[in-house]
């Protein structure tokens, strides 16, 4: 007999950050740490543990419209690639 497993998205809290980059920085690591855990390298392997963490806490912010946009992992990878190359020591 095989039971049906059902998952509750339902938010539980809402967690509000007016740095979108430091957002991202987090949603990154996490997918990082999780990815060590589990023997898993690799932008491909980030990508979809981000896409996975997007699908139960969404992250939006406002675009360069003013209108409100789901953020996407291209977003999140894009967006930190670009803060470590500003911070890299030379």
């Amino acid at each position: 007999m095989c039971q049906k497993l059902w998952l509750d998205y339902k938010p539980q809290t809402l967690l509000v950050d007016f740095d979108p980059a430091r957002m991202y920085r987090l949603e990154e690591t996490l997918a990082q740490i999780y990815n060590v855990n589990t023997g898993r390298s690799g932008n491909d392997q980030l990508k979809e543990r981000i896409e996975k963490q997007l699908e139960v806490s969404q992250i939006i912010c406002v675009n360069a419209e003013s209108k409100l946009v789901k953020v996407v992992p291209t977003n999140i990878l894009d967006t930190v690639r670009e803060y470590n190359i500003v911070l890299a020591p030379f």
